[in-house]
């Protein structure tokens, strides 16, 4: 809520403490000099060392305030910062406004989904953070004391994939890759990055387990399954090369 007040009204002061719930005082601080540098920031703490300190000043913070604090000091050192804004160059940046816009919202898609056990599906080009959204999830959900597991599709042969995705009748096995269980009692979270390569066998068992149509040999191991791809899907499903049911699904 705070991050939606200062994008649609930006303060000339922020009082940030260290200690908030869901996102933490200095990830705020970074967030607010990344898109709004005109915003005088002064970081309170009640636990503060000089590393945070430290740390929140090269972040832009202009001070850093330990609790018990003092109203005169707290009052010194809004005037201070208010003053050193006053005499400061106003400059606008439109595109950092959007940037900030956009990352508000992927805050609150990180939320929502962080409370769901739904398999997800991220889309977008190399190097817009599509694995790093689905780890923010995975650390917020209540399954992340559970490995998050990243499987390669376009690297990894296929028969590997199968087994950390699915139960064989043959029991567990054990990837000589990087030696990770895939004991069906051991749960596991799976991040399945470029899932375009994904052979067109194991797409459908994929539809089938998360469409609830599934066999015994064909129950997802994994307590929770993220799923990302830079190729435009759609386009590659009306070609049949990606299976358009598992398309659907998201």
């Amino acid at each position: 809520n705070a991050l939606d007040i200062i994008q649609s009204d930006p303060p000339d002061l922020l009082l940030l403490d260290v200690w908030l719930p869901g996102m933490d005082g200095i990830e705020v601080l970074k967030t607010v000099k990344t898109y709004h540098p005109e915003i005088e920031v002064l970081v309170m703490s009640g636990h503060g060392t000089i590393d945070t300190a430290v740390k929140a000043t090269k972040l832009g913070a202009f001070d850093f305030i330990e609790k018990p604090f003092s109203m005169d000091n707290l009052t010194q050192s809004v005037k201070s910062a208010l003053g050193l804004k006053k005499n400061r160059p106003i400059k606008k940046n439109n595109a950092a406004l959007l940037g900030f816009a956009t990352l508000i919202e992927t805050q609150k898609a990180i939320k929502t989904h962080s409370q769901s056990n739904s398999a997800l599906l991220f889309l977008g080009e190399i190097g817009t953070g599509k694995e790093y959204i689905a780890q923010e999830i995975h650390q917020r959900s209540s399954k992340n004391n559970i490995p998050f597991i990243k499987l390669n599709c376009a690297s990894r042969p296929a028969h590997e994939i199968n087994s950390f995705l699915f139960q064989s009748s043959k029991g567990a096995t054990i990837s000589k890759a990087n030696n990770l269980n895939t004991n069906p009692t051991l749960s596991q979270v799976i991040y399945l990055d470029n899932v375009d390569a994904l052979n067109q066998t194991i797409q459908k068992k994929l539809f089938n387990s998360l469409s609830l149509d599934e066999t015994e040999e064909q129950r997802l191991l994994p307590s929770r399954l993220y799923i990302s791809s830079s190729k435009n899907l759609e386009e590659l499903s009306q070609q049949n090369l990606f299976n358009s049911d598992l398309l659907k699904i998201f």
